[in-house]
């Protein structure tokens, strides 16, 4: 009885010797068994990559082969490309459907040596092409990459790209100078002009203004050059075979940056002519203002409440009015005007006008009560300590008057 009683208790040990060691290795793997489905399922997708040469676009990886991800497939890619001698890269250039790692794909080689191979993972799902299809296409791609690389080193290719170079370069260079004249030209004009009209009472204020307008013919001439420039830069990219991708992008560009502004320009018709709809409307409305209050002023027309004196102050406050609600209903109208930009531009302005007119503000609202007060009259006399007023001749709100001080000398009215 000893003898089975140690042996239950030997084989009840190795028992729980034996559930321990499960616990522990389910205890061990159960943080793997929690959050590989979880992070698999969160992943992000692997970054695509590019295959260029020549400057061109060959094909994008999208997924991963072997351990290796897009970026590292495209830079093995492109030394095997690279490394291709100019005999290899006359030979032909051959598809292979293989299946590597479990996907299917299909190689592309030249002659005898691999480059790589375009995968049923590496197609974007929204072109709709087939592994076929798409393989089709990087197969001319990487055609039309090789054959630059090939025309590059041909002294007949180089010799014509130098030959279209030199003469954009010779035009250009002709626009330039002729640019360079027509604005000198025009300056001159303008400046003869000035000297020979210097005393005719219509041309004093391009005397003022001819900084100004220098400014602009040289803000002008720069722009030009720029154009003939960029212009140039992109004839002369797209001569070359190598570059010729280059000078395709750099003009689709300056064709996409013209389209845009002559769209944004068509676009903005409409808008320019409300604007000047509403503005004509408004300086309508204004002079119907205007010409009623004039004739209250000269006495055609009698409006009880509105005394005599202060019938011009009242036609320039009416007037602003009229003018900044006309303003204020153009103001959606105005191209670009619910811009970011444009917005953070008048609160700027906003509150540079707030806080550099405190004073004139000042000034007007005690104008304002004299006017309105009409504490003063035509005849009146006005006590001022050490000076007195001789006469009074004054508009409301444009001073005409002239106080004279005891030696009768002339001193500007403050109001």
């Amino acid at each position: 009885m000893h003898n089975l009683y140690n042996v239950i208790s030997a084989l009840n040990l190795s028992r729980c010797l034996a559930n321990a060691r499960v616990l522990a290795l389910l205890m061990l793997l159960s943080p793997f068994a929690g959050v590989s489905p979880v992070s698999a399922a969160n992943a992000p997708p692997p970054k695509e990559a590019t295959l260029e040469y020549n400057f061109r676009p060959i094909f994008t990886f999208r997924a991963g082969l072997f351990g290796t991800d897009p970026e590292a497939r495209a830079a093995r890619a492109y030394e095997r490309i690279k490394a291709l001698t100019p005999t290899q890269m006359l030979q032909p250039i051959s598809r292979k459907v293989a299946t590597l790692d479990g996907v299917t794909g299909i190689m592309i080689r030249v002659g005898d040596v691999q480059l790589f191979t375009v995968l049923q993972d590496d197609l974007d799902a929204e072109q709709g092409l087939t592994l076929e299809q798409a393989a089709k296409e990087t197969e001319g791609r990487l055609a039309e990459a090789l054959q630059a690389g090939r025309d590059q080193w041909v002294l007949g290719s180089i010799l014509k790209e130098l030959a279209w170079a030199a003469l954009a370069t010779a035009l250009a260079f002709s626009l330039l100078w002729l640019i360079s004249r027509a604005t000198n030209y025009l300056v001159g004009l303008v400046q003869a002009a000035i000297d020979r009209e210097d005393a005719a009472p219509t041309l004093r204020w391009t005397r003022h203004i001819w900084l100004l307008v220098q400014r602009l013919f040289r803000l002008v001439l720069g722009f030009l050059w720029l154009s003939v420039g960029y212009i140039w830069l992109v004839f002369v990219l797209s001569a070359f075979q190598t570059t010729e991708p280059l000078g395709a992008k750099l003009g689709g560009f300056l064709l996409g940056l013209v389209s845009s502004l002559g769209q944004g320009l068509v676009n903005a018709v409409p808008g320019v002519l409300t604007v000047m709809l509403i503005m004509f409307l408004t300086h309508a409305l204004n002079e119907v203002i205007t010409n009623f209050f004039k004739s209250v002023e000269e006495g055609r027309t009698h409006v009880p409440g509105f005394p005599r004196e202060t019938i011009s102050a009242t036609r320039r406050i009416v007037s602003i009015l009229v003018w900044c609600f006309g303003i204020a209903v153009a103001y959606p109208y105005i191209p670009l005007s619910d811009g970011d930009s444009f917005k953070g531009l008048s609160v700027m302005l906003g509150f540079m006008l707030t806080l550099g007119s405190a004073g004139i503000v000042t000034q007007l609202m005690g104008g304002l009560v004299i006017v309105y007060s009409r504490a003063l009259a035509i005849g009146d006399f006005v006590d001022v300590p050490a000076r007195w007023v001789s006469s009074v001749r004054w508009e409301c709100c444009r001073p005409k008057s002239s106080i004279c001080a005891m030696r009768r000398s002339p001193f500007p009215m403050p109001f």
